[in-house]
């Protein structure tokens, strides 16, 4: 496909995208750098907005447009309101759009399109900052304000949509990756950062440092603002709209079976809302609860079968097994499979170099390596939506430690009986999982008490930040989705697809579902050895036993080992290898980048040696990357 023919030629690849600048100089040269960087986040149409202040200030948006709802020139952004006074770029899609179009026009807006884009236009000139309050959606935003003097970037609750900003020749310039302000503006990598996650596994969370010495990201469900009267070196003013820790009330009922209706009427709601499209959507099925639940209740509601997209080693892999039971539940007028088969040893070095590069920032397991394969052979059967299932676990208390935490939980409580049944529940599905037992223990030590360790011998990388309260799993999930887990696997996620030019959407992180679960009590969560019991239950009559009552944790399977055998281990040492002189330039300690320390051996039984061996290959990989010039686009207004 033309869109992403070349996707190993550099980090073009990097997929809808914004970008802008405010100085005392034009900087649009940086802008369309910035867009051919982010080609690949929307490939179907480009565009550019200036302006310069009565005091003299430059301003500049420019958008990739990755088209989804109204396909047509009328969703052409950047988007200017009739009198000319605001300005847009927006990545993202707000799901309540309707809604919110049918209360402006009876506020009297006179709408010119039918996107979503020019509904969230209309609500900021009707409401201003208020607006973000109205939104369903996930966004990350560029808007200007020429009325108010102001430029705002501003992203949604969750943060599924990234949002990056960094000082650059008397003034500013934003985009939506790190990276390609990097590339820009020649920034050096930020060790800290690195090996911060080379020890804790979690990149992202919430400081709004990136991968890169002075790039800066907006965090979820923040904004800042900038004035355009002020002197541009001045910091923006920073606004949190959104506190997830302060939505949350107490759910109105014990009764089990309110709750387990609750949970499927919200998450039916939420599939709805994600459902609205005017190109394809799919579902990547990965076989476990999660994404089976989506599948199940997307199914339902389309006319046609629902196109779902499962990784597996082969037909005798595990995960199949239940992805077929699922299908034969469902029927083949409600879903249709296709699979997606892991790379030849020939193709295993394009695949990896993509999957590092797209991602922009370090990974740290091969899981992200198999996503990447299931959003490209969506894009190449047109599937241009796909729903996912991240985020389940961290709300609904879905891993092992949740189960140790309820049960300390309710020995702080003196619930004596419940805390032994919890124990009992919890030893019974460690013994089933004591092939794990080894990655079990690593995830595990980043919740003991804060220690001090050398990531990649870069630096001193303290989790001291990621300590939490073992016996408060409420505590745990808030943790989880604003530090230790989903800030990661959502830039996984967005990057992943974005690379293909594929949108996917996050049902279990609609605001309404996110604030419901955490508002349950916890033993209609954790309960009889089950994280997610309530899900289990609102779901059971749509899924196969084999899912819904599975003790398994499910993700894509990434299968280490079976990597390793397909010649991975190979590929990451001589990586490394080929990197040794610009790891050396970064400060890597040549003893820890030695490839004889990422045997095959120590890959498959060790998930640190593999998270450590991916770092390092990415490293190498940007050192490689980032010397490359950076060609321009021809900008168009």
């Amino acid at each position: 496909m033309a869109a992403y023919e070349g996707i190993s030629e550099g980090l073009g690849v990097i997929v809808c995208g914004v970008s802008g600048y405010l100085s005392t100089r034009d900087l649009s040269v940086e802008v369309s750098q910035i867009l051919a960087l982010q080609e690949c986040r929307g490939p179907d149409d480009r565009g550019f907005w200036s302006w310069v202040t009565q005091g003299g200030l430059q301003v500049g948006l420019g958008h990739n447009r990755l088209s989804i709802i109204d396909l047509t020139s009328q969703g052409h952004q950047p988007m200017t309101n009739p009198e000319q006074t605001v300005a847009l770029s927006f990545n993202g899609e707000i799901y309540n759009y309707r809604e919110l179009r049918h209360n402006l026009q009876r506020l009297g807006y006179d709408f010119r399109s039918h996107s979503d884009t020019e509904v969230l236009l209309a609500a900021y000139t009707t409401w201003g900052e208020q607006a973000w309050d109205h939104l369903n959606g996930m966004f990350a935003l560029i808007v200007v304000d020429l009325g108010e003097s102001t430029l705002h970037l501003v992203r949604s609750r969750m943060g599924s949509k990234p949002l990056a900003y960094t000082k650059w020749r008397d003034g500013w310039l934003f985009a939506s990756t790190a990276d390609s302000l990097a590339r820009v503006t020649h920034a050096q990598v930020n060790f800290d950062y690195v090996a911060r996650g080379a020890v804790s596994w979690a990149f992202d969370g919430n400081s709004d440092e990136t991968a890169f010495q002075g790039v800066r990201q907006v965090l979820p469900g923040t904004s800042l603002t900038f004035d355009l009267d002020r002197v541009t070196s001045c910091e923006p003013r920073f606004r949190r709209w959104y506190s997830l820790r302060a939505a949350l009330s107490p759910f109105g009922s014990r009764n089990t079976q309110t709750a387990v209706e609750a949970v499927r009427a919200s998450l039916s709601k939420s599939v709805d809302l994600r459902l609205r499209s005017d190109v394809p959507v799919g579902v990547s099925l990965s076989g476990g609860l999660d994404s089976a639940s989506l599948a199940a209740l997307a199914s339902e509601r389309l006319d046609s079968p629902l196109a779902a997209y499962s990784y597996r080693w082969g037909p005798a892999d595990p995960e199949s097994a239940n992805v077929q039971a699922l299908a034969s539940k469902l029927g083949a007028s409600k879903i249709q499979m296709h699979w997606v088969d892991p790379p030849t040893r020939g193709q295993l070095s394009d695949v990896m170099h993509h999957a590092l590069l797209s991602q922009g920032s370090p990974v740290a397991g091969l899981s992200v390596v198999a996503q990447s394969l299931v959003f490209r052979t969506a894009r190449e059967d047109n599937t241009v939506v796909m729903l996912g299932g991240q985020g389940a676990d961290e709300i609904l208390m879905g891993y092992r430690k949740y189960q140790v935490a309820q049960g300390r939980s309710l020995l702080r409580s003196a619930r004596y009986l419940a805390a032994t049944r919890t124990g009992l529940d919890l030893a019974a599905t460690l013994m089933r999982d004591r092939a794990e037992a080894r990655d079990n223990w690593s995830a595990a030590r980043r919740y003991l008490p804060a220690r001090t360790q050398h990531g990649l011998g870069l630096a001193a990388a303290t989790d001291s930040d990621l300590r939490v309260p073992m016996d408060n799993p409420l505590a745990i999930s808030l943790a989880d989705i604003s530090v230790k887990s989903l800030p990661t696997l959502l830039r996984y996620e967005d990057r992943n697809s974005m690379a293909f030019g594929v949108e996917s959407r996050l049902p279990f992180l609609d605001r309404h579902v996110v604030e419901l679960a955490l508002s349950l009590p916890n033993d209609i969560k954790v309960r009889g050895g089950f994280g997610k019991w309530v899900l289990r239950q609102a779901m059971a009559p749509l899924l196969p036993d084999s899912i819904a009552w599975s003790r398994a944790k499910r993700g894509f399977n990434a299968g280490d080992a079976r990597w390793v055998q397909l010649g991975v281990g190979s590929w990451l040492r001589q990586r490394v290898a080929d990197g040794a002189r610009g790891l050396a330039d970064l400060g890597v300690d040549a003893s820890v980048a030695d490839p004889c320390h990422f045997t095959d051996a120590r890959l498959i039984v060790s998930r640190q040696a593999m998270s450590e061996a991916m770092v390092l290959a990415w490293l190498a990989t940007w050192e490689q990357e980032r010397r490359k010039p950076v060609e321009g686009v021809h900008l168009t207004r």
